[in-house]
C-alpha cells in the first residue's frame, strides 16, 4: 500500500509566483482525469499539482501517474487533507480544488492577475458551473448557475498563502460548511473578491436517492458548523437555511428558461431541505444523549464535567 509517494514532481515556472492546486481524492477515477488534465493545461504554468488521497480503491492512483504531481495518501477528511496539502505546498498562492472539477483554461491566470491587480485581496471566488446527465442533473445544473455571484452560498478556494495560515486554514473539525466557516474568517482580516472566469463540476447522472442521502448526511456533519458560527452569522446562518431565497427571483429569467426543469428545482429543493433538517435534528438528538450520558457517568464517579 502506498503511504507517501511523490509521482514524477516536477514544478512548471515561468515569470509569475507559483500555485499549489491541492485536490483531496477518494475513489476519483470517473472525474479525476478530466480534472487534472485542466489544470495542466491552464494559461498559467507555474504550477504545482498535490493530491491528498484517502485511500481510494480504485484507479485513482494509476490516474495521478499520468500527470506531474505530488501524490501523498492519509487518513483524513476534506478538511485535514486541504490544511496538510497546504503544509506541504512550495507555492505563494493555494487553490483548492475539487477532483470533479474542471478549470476553464484562463481561471488560474484571472486569479493570479486580480491579486496582482489588488495586493489588498487575500482571497478570490470563482463561479461555478454544473455538467451533469438526466433530469435531475439539470436542476442541480440550474442550481449552480443561480448561486453564481451569491456570496451567502459561495466561497473563496483561492488564497494567499500568508492569508490562509493567518486565520489557522480549514476547520479541521467541520465536515460540512468549512468553506463558509473560513470565509467569514478571512473577512476580518482581509479583503475578499472574485474572478469571472472558474469552473465546472462534473456530476455525472444524480439521482434523487442519491441527491437525499448527500443532504442527510451534510445534515448531520452540519450541526458542528452552526453551533460554531450562530453567535456571530445569524443573519448568514438563516439565509443560508432558507429554502428559497430572494437572490434567486432576481435571476428569473434562468427560472422562466425551462419551466419542468424549474418545478424539478423546486421540488428536489423543498426534498433537500427536509432531509437535511432531519439530518441536523438527528445529528443535535444524539449529541444532547451524549452529553447526558456523560454528565451521568461523571456523576457517578464523583467528577465534575
Amino acid at each position: 500500500m502506498i503511504k507517501a509517494v511523490d509521482i514524477a514532481v516536477k514544478q512548471r515556472k515561468d515569470d509569475g509566483p507559483l500555485v499549489s492546486v491541492i485536490i483531496p481524492t477518494f475513489n476519483s477515477e470517473k472525474t479525476l482525469d478530466v480534472c487534472l488534465r485542466s489544470i495542466r493545461n491552464q494559461a498559467y504554468s507555474s504550477i504545482e499539482i498535490i493530491l491528498i488521497d484517502n485511500y481510494s480503491t480504485d484507479d485513482t492512483v494509476v490516474i495521478a501517474r499520468k500527470y506531474n504531481s505530488k501524490f501523498v495518501q492519509r487518513r483524513a477528511l476534506r478538511s485535514e487533507s486541504r490544511n496538510y496539502g497546504a503544509k506541504i505546498a512550495s507555492g505563494e498562492f493555494y487553490f483548492f480544488v475539487d477532483s470533479d472539477m474542471e478549470l476553464f483554461s484562463n481561471t488560474i491566470q484571472e486569479f493570479v492577475n486580480r491579486i496582482k491587480d489588488d495586493q489588498s485581496v487575500g482571497a478570490l471566488i470563482g463561479s461555478e458551473w454544473s455538467k451533469a446527465e438526466g433530469f435531475w442533473g439539470r436542476c442541480k445544473a440550474l442550481e449552480r448557475e443561480l448561486n453564481i455571484g451569491y456570496e451567502v452560498i459561495e466561497a473563496p478556494r483561492f488564497f494567499t498563502k500568508d492569508i490562509f495560515w493567518k486565520i489557522g486554514g480549514y476547520d479541521s473539525e467541520l465536515e460540512a460548511g468549512e468553506d463558509w466557516d473560513l470565509f467569514k474568517r478571512i473577512q476580518k482580516v482581509s479583503k475578499v473578491s472574485r474572478v469571472h472566469s472558474g469552473w465546472v463540476h462534473h456530476e455525472g447522472k444524480p439521482t434523487m436517492k442519491g441527491l437525499m442521502a448527500r443532504k442527510y448526511y451534510y445534515g448531520k456533519s452540519m450541526i458542528k458548523y452552526i453551533v460554531k458560527r450562530r453567535k456571530d452569522e445569524k443573519k448568514a446562518l438563516l439565509e443560508q437555511c432558507f429554502l428559497f431565497r430572494v437572490e434567486y427571483l432576481r435571476k428569473w429569467r434562468l427560472l422562466l428558461r425551462e419551466p419542468k426543469v424549474t418545478i424539478g428545482f423546486v421540488a428536489m429543493k423543498i426534498l433537500e431541505f427536509l432531509m437535511a433538517g432531519i439530518g441536523i435534528i438527528e445529528s443535535y438528538i444524539r449529541g444532547k444523549l451524549l452529553r447526558g450520558r456523560t454528565r451521568n457517568l461523571l456523576n457517578v464517579h464523583g467528577l465534575k464535567q
